[in-house]
């Protein structure tokens, strides 16, 4: 039987717990990748003044990765293991959200070995590119 990653509860796939949640859903996930929505809200602690800064912009795409890597657990019944941010390269903002935008952030696995993972990320409000950038994680 195929789960549909959309009917998770999102805090089942991450380690982190509301209001330090960056995202809404797994929408899907791929070998390679996947694909994640958020709704950026007013109490966000990553709201100033009605916009979504940088920091929550990241910290999207890590939990993005996290989703990624939590998924296969999840399916398996296996707990979701927490990872930590090893670095963030060539990151560039085009656009920082406002309150009420809908963000679909899609990440793409360059490589993959042991504990780490590379991967490019682009995040998207509608059709117009808002950020992109590569990140390191370590899966602790």
């Amino acid at each position: 039987m195929e789960i549909d990653p959309k009917t998770v509860e999102i805090t089942e796939l991450i380690p982190q717990r509301r209001p330090f949640v960056m995202i809404d859903r797994l929408i899907e996930c791929e070998e390679d990748g996947c694909r994640t929505d958020f709704t950026v809200r007013e109490d966000n602690p990553f709201v100033l003044d009605g916009v979504f800064r940088e920091g929550g912009i990241v910290e999207n795409v890590a939990q993005s990765c996290a989703a990624y890597n939590g998924w296969p657990h999840w399916l398996n019944n296996e707990p979701v293991r927490p990872g930590a941010l090893g670095a963030v390269r060539d990151f560039t903002f085009h656009r920082l959200p406002s309150v009420g935008d809908y963000l679909i952030t899609e990440i793409s696995i360059i490589s993959s070995a042991f504990n780490l993972i590379l991967l490019h990320s682009e995040v998207r409000c509608g059709e117009t590119l808002i950020a992109e950038g590569e990140m390191k994680l370590c899966v602790l």
